[in-house]
């Protein structure tokens, strides 16, 4: 007896909908072209699937064309996160280009660009639903521009598109991401020639952070990413525009910060915003990379948000600590009672080679550790707090001898 052909044409949506989710990327875009009933059944798993996150340089050629693009009105609204960044095909800052740049005598832009309404205008009308932002560069933050270019921009500027379009309009900003940005003080700028644009933080329109539409355009925030290097030793300090954010910012739930020398100690004034009794969020997810800072900071951070806290990521940090890192990993554990999520990799206090195990037992904690050769090894939460802790231990000893 032949088999009995599946006919899919005839399953209901939601059925296609769910075996469209368990494909991988190369195979469902096959399957889409089986028939017109799977095509458009399974619109909405490929679009998320595909099209969640799309990329451009701001520039008059790639906003013409996601205009093209995304003239298809199915995946357009799947469309939740944009990053803004210099093409990789490109060997100088193609940031903008196609546009003439209007600036304030400040050096500032002006919100009456035609580069910044051809963006808000896709925003609103083709992408209504993106409302999270990344900025990753790939070049030298460094680089210098002579003030007479008009063409192009730098990374700074297009965090300032940004707020100024989240200003002007009240558009609701769910998610913000800084990748490998420098942050150049007024007090570094003596290296540089005059007469050229240099990427530091003050181009950003500060005088918006105060004003209401500001602060009502980023209280949705709930994902905050920061990965920065701050330029030199009398600088350590966070810039007054991330403080703003997180001080109007209830709805944050995941912070993830990074430094670009590892050990770096953590600003001081980047620390009070954040352990602030002030403050109107609690975290859920918090991770430091590079990242320094006494152990009493540490656990004052950690205190602050210990309601809350489900998971903790610590990588290539510094915290100087008399016991080792068992003991490290323990107290840690114990002080959140809602932890559910540990990851941890490179950590560098000292170790204790004759510490001992509290005894007390914590489930359903689950620890990634760093391990040689880039490898990870993970604990489930099968296993109970101590034991976790135990192995952790014994194979961190490992790695140290």
């Amino acid at each position: 007896m032949a088999p009995t052909r599946l006919n899919l044409q005839r399953l209901p949506a939601e059925i296609v909908e769910l075996i469209c989710e368990h494909l991988e990327d190369h195979d469902l875009i096959s399957i889409r072209t089986v028939c017109t009933a799977l095509y458009y059944h399974s619109v909405k798993t490929c679009g998320y699937r595909l099209f969640s996150a799309i990329g451009t340089n701001l520039s008059r050629k790639s906003l013409e064309a996601i205009r093209e693009q995304f003239s298809n009105s199915r995946f357009s609204p799947c469309v939740h996160h944009l990053k803004i960044q210099s093409s990789w095909l490109e060997r100088a800052n193609d940031l903008g280009r196609g546009f003439t740049w209007k600036r304030t005598i400040c050096g500032r832009l002006e919100y009456d660009n035609e580069g910044i309404k051809a963006l808000e205008q896709i925003l609103f009308n083709i992408f209504p639903n993106c409302r999270s932002f990344s900025f990753a560069p790939n070049l030298d933050d460094r680089e210098r521009i002579p003030t007479d270019v008009k063409d192009v921009i730098m990374t700074m500027d297009c965090v300032s598109i940004i707020f100024l379009i989240g200003t002007e309009t009240g558009m609701p900003i769910h998610g913000f991401h800084m990748i490998r940005s420098r942050f150049t003080y007024l007090d570094d700028l003596q290296e540089y020639a005059p007469g050229f644009l240099v990427d530091t933080w003050y181009r950003c329109p500060l005088r918006l952070l105060a004003t209401k539409p500001f602060k009502e355009s980023w209280s949705h925030l709930t994902d905050l990413s920061l990965a920065f290097e701050l330029s030199s030793t009398s600088s350590y300090r966070a810039p007054d525009w991330v403080k703003a954010l997180l001080s109007g910012t209830p709805s944050l739930t995941s912070l993830d910060l990074t430094l670009h020398r590892i050990g770096i100690m953590m600003p001081q004034d980047f620390l009070d915003v954040l352990c602030s009794p002030r403050r109107k969020y609690n975290l859920r997810t918090l991770a430091l990379s590079s990242v320094g800072m006494p152990w009493e900071d540490l656990l004052r951070l950690l205190d602050a948000h210990r309601n809350s806290l489900t998971s903790l990521q610590l990588h290539h940090s510094s915290f100087p600590y008399r016991r080792g890192h068992v003991t490290l990993l323990n107290e840690l554990a114990s002080m959140l009672p809602h932890l559910d999520f540990m990851s941890f990799g490179w950590l560098f206090p000292t170790l204790d080679n004759d510490e001992q195990i509290s005894s007390e037992d914590r489930q359903g904690v689950t620890i990634w550790s760093g391990m040689r050769n880039s490898e990870r090894q993970v604990f489930r939460t099968s296993y109970s707090g101590s034991e976790i802790v135990r192995a952790c231990g014994i194979m961190l000893k490992a790695l140290e001898e």
